[in-house]
């Protein structure tokens, strides 16, 4: 028994639920999707390496990443080069809250 696996994945919308999970996927994947009707289709290479086209979305500063903790401490590294540099002379204990929170 040998199984072909299908060059595109449809979706067919239904409840809100579902739909809202659709649209994640979609803004995930990017410009590969086709709707027409009710119908979403989503070609299976398009999930390639979904995984960090996944992370990517999230930690994107355009999207949430400005939202998130991991980008508050990706910020943060600049602030501790600084101080570094300038051999902690500069150092701000108060800028220390910002990964305490």
């Amino acid at each position: 028994m040998t199984f072909e696996i299908p060059a595109t994945i449809n979706f067919h919308l239904d409840s809100w639920l579902e739909n809202a999970g659709i649209v994640g996927l979609c803004r995930i994947v990017g410009d590969d999707v086709t709707k027409e009707n009710q119908e979403i289709s989503i070609p299976i290479i398009s999930l390639d390496n979904f995984s960090e086209k996944y992370f990517n979305f999230f930690a994107s500063r355009q999207r949430y990443g400005r939202l998130t903790r991991y980008q508050e401490i990706i910020d943060f590294k600049n602030v501790l080069a600084r101080w570094q540099e300038n051999d902690f002379n500069d150092f701000n204990e108060k800028k220390l809250t910002v990964l305490n929170e």
